[in-house]
Formats: structure tokens, C-alpha cells, sequence
């Protein structure tokens, strides 16, 4: 894993500048993606921005709607109760993704903008369109079990990872 700083910002803008002074900077809450990532050096970040004390886990709900917030936690989403009332699908789509311990740390946003589970994404060595686009797929002619069958593209056939999506 290459060296990166790290950043506990209080507010959206000092995050907001924080990604604008350094376009490798990225934004960490539960981190559970993120980090496996960098360290197997398919991503990269010259500083990581915990955005943790912002007030992004709000859950509110709403007459014929209800807001989640991006850092809200899975679990914290899974068992609110207006969630397991009038959406129940989310909480048992919830429920039914990682072990309960990832669910306590992994949040919302992180699952539904998690990058593609395809062994070849997460292993440099070989291409793969998703880090690298023109390279190549390398799951296309490679073992492909777990990739799309439909609405594949010849660029890619790796499927969204996200239990929530």
C-alpha cells in the first residue's frame, strides 16, 4: 500500500476544498471497500478525508418518501423502522448483504458507489477496462462465472457489486 494523510474534516467545504487541492484525495466513512483497494493497489490516494463527523447519517422520513443519509450505516438503515414499515425490500436487501460486522461500519453510499467485485479489476496484473479504459477485459475471455450474461458490452461484463442497488 503506497503512504497517504489523512483528514478529519468538520464541514462539507473544508472537504469539498480538500478534494480540490489534491484530485487523488478521496472520502472515507466506513472505509470496508476503499482500503482492501488500496492495499491491493488498484487504487491509489494521496490523502484520505474522513467525512464521519459531517452530518450525512441522518435517516428522515417522510409522508411518500424518505431520505437516507450517504454516511448512514447499513445496519442503522436495515432496522429503522420506518424502513422495515413501508420498505421493507431495502431492509432485507440490507440484511442479506456482508456479516454483521460490516453492516455496523459499511454505510450507504459506500455500498451503492463500491467498485466492482471482478477478480481482474482487483488484481493489476491483468487489464481491465475499469481501471484502465482501452485496456482490455480481461474476464471477457478469462473465467467469467460470476459476470453479466445480459447487457454486457464488449468493454466490460463485470456486474454492480452494490446489495442495495
Amino acid at each position: 500500500m503506497q503512504p497517504f494523510s489523512y483528514a478529519k474534516v468538520t464541514s462539507e467545504q473544508v472537504a469539498i476544498a480538500t478534494v480540490e487541492q489534491d484530485k487523488t484525495a478521496a472520502f472515507i466513512a466506513g472505509g470496508t471497500d476503499l482500503l482492501g483497494l488500496m492495499k491491493d493497489g488498484v487504487q491509489t490516494a494521496n490523502i484520505l478525508i474522513d467525512i464521519n463527523s459531517l452530518p450525512l447519517a441522518d435517516i428522515e422520513s417522510q409522508p411518500q418518501r424518505i431520505r437516507i443519509g450517504a454516511i448512514s450505516r447499513m445496519s442503522d438503515v436495515a432496522f429503522h423502522p420506518k424502513i422495515q414499515e413501508c420498505y421493507p425490500v431495502i431492509s432485507q436487501a440490507l440484511l442479506q448483504s456482508a456479516s454483521p460486522q460490516l453492516r455496523n461500519i459499511a454505510t450507504v453510499g459506500g455500498n451503492l458507489l463500491q467498485r466492482v467485485r471482478c477478480a481482474y479489476f482487483r488484481d493489476p496484473v491483468f487489464p481491465c477496462n475499469k481501471r484502465i479504459p482501452g485496456i482490455g477485459c480481461s474476464a471477457i475471455t478469462g473465467y467469467n462465472r460470476m459476470h453479466a450474461i445480459f447487457a454486457a458490452s464488449e468493454h466490460c461484463i463485470a456486474v454492480h457489486p452494490s446489495d442495495l442497488a
